[in-house]
């Protein structure tokens, strides 16, 4: 393995691993979520203060479920990103530009065309 795809392989096992953050921490704070929609369920509607209280901390666990969704997204991205890279340069005569490998010939199976018939 050359150190290029080293290099990349490595690149997306940290990418893997960090999508695997977000993702614990999706779970988290989803679950701070339940637990405040929970309490705020228990809440005497008389109890303004309470009511204000549980609509804050609702109010935040959104903020955060939002956040981690956000940043699931951009790291299952970047993981796959990375992961097809890494995937190309483990193939031969793969290209690092993030372009595939083009063929040496637009006929197939090395044929010929006509005009360079004899």
């Amino acid at each position: 393995m050359t150190d290029e795809q080293k290099r990349l392989v490595r690149g997306t096992l940290v990418d893997a691993d960090h999508l695997a953050t977000c993702c614990e921490k999706m779970l988290a704070s989803m679950n701070r979520h339940h637990a405040a929609v929970e309490r705020g369920e228990a809440v005497d509607e008389a109890d303004i203060e309470a009511c204000a209280a549980a609509l804050v901390e609702l109010e935040q666990a959104e903020t955060e479920v939002s956040e981690y969704l956000r940043a699931i997204r951009s790291a299952a991205y970047e993981y796959r990103k990375r992961a097809d890279r890494a995937r190309a340069a483990l193939t031969p005569n793969a290209e690092f530009s993030g372009v595939p490998a083009k063929r040496s010939s637009n006929h197939p199976a090395g044929g010929t065309s006509a005009g360079t018939q004899g």
